[in-house]
């Protein structure tokens, strides 16, 4: 919220500590970004495009463990059913 610009490759994620329906929405967040929500197993379940300054809510549409919000022509590039490896090291 608030950012002018995302670099490449970059984003933000999110981890939840339950698996379930998650809803994002745009208030305040200055340019389009994709948001990939991630199932249990690492595998990318939805893509949903977030619109600047919505207040709408985008839903997961399944439960998830993370969401991934980058760049929106990055984000879209990404199929669904790819597996994200998450490392913590």
């Amino acid at each position: 919220m608030g950012c002018a610009a995302l670099p490449p490759k970059q984003g933000l994620l999110f981890i939840f500590d339950d698996l379930r329906e998650r809803f994002f929405w745009m208030h305040d967040t200055m340019i389009p970004l994709a948001i990939l929500y991630i199932g249990d197993d690492g595998r990318i379940v939805s893509i949903k495009e977030g619109k600047p300054g919505s207040d709408a809510t985008i839903p997961s549409g399944h439960p998830v463990r993370y969401a991934l919000e980058v760049n929106l022509k990055e984000g879209l590039a990404v199929p669904v059913g790819a597996t994200v490896k998450i490392s913590f090291d």
